[in-house]
């Protein structure tokens, strides 16, 4: 159990989020893509990490995992929200278009989730877990496939931990790898 509950704080949506954005920054641009990513890094990962935090002060909700549906029906289009705000500015201030198309398919793997979440309690870490992979597969380099192994050992997590079924971790990881997959071909950085 104490494993499975370290495979899932370390892999923590926001961890990989934060990781995702600064390697693709780096790896892409240098010290100016660094500088991009650790800006887009404020919207999608410590934005996000704020939100969730103030819900817990407020009773909102009671973890950082933001575990009930009715709480993610709220959380995640703040989510949208900021990465949308991110893209916006990050379009008129011309970033990196490699950045900007990241940012793009983070918010086409939030689109799904929130839908699917209106009746049933997908897993947020497999979806991102596998999004993030499908991206770095796509945008730094094929091997990134092994990266795969990740994601399964955070859907054995959720399921360990009692928090998703098999089901809900499949369905979080293919909704990853569609929709992140569909956004990078959509914009041609595939």
């Amino acid at each position: 159990m104490r494993l499975a509950k370290a495979v899932s704080d370390v892999l923590d949506p926001k961890n990989v989020v934060v990781a995702g954005l600064v390697l693709i920054g780096w790896r892409t641009g240098g010290p100016t893509g660094l500088a991009w990513a650790l800006l887009a890094v404020v919207f999608a990962g410590v934005v996000p990490g704020v939100v969730i935090r103030l819900g817990i002060a407020r009773g909102s909700w009671h973890d950082p995992h933001v575990r009930t549906r009715q709480a993610r029906l709220v959380v995640i289009p703040l989510v949208m929200v900021s990465v949308g705000g991110c893209v916006v500015l990050f379009a008129v201030l011309g970033a990196p278009p490699i950045l900007v198309g990241a940012l793009i398919a983070m918010l086409t793997v939030l689109v799904p989730l929130f839908l699917v979440t209106l009746a049933w309690k997908v897993s947020v870490h497999a979806a991102v877990g596998s999004g993030a992979v499908t991206a770095f597969m796509a945008l730094l380099s094929p091997w990134w496939v092994l990266g795969f192994g990740a994601v399964v050992a955070v859907g054995w997590s959720r399921v360990v931990l009692r928090e998703h079924t098999i089901a809900q971790t499949i369905v979080g990881a293919l909704i990853g790898v569609v929709a992140t997959s569909s956004a990078i071909l959509l914009l041609g950085q595939w």
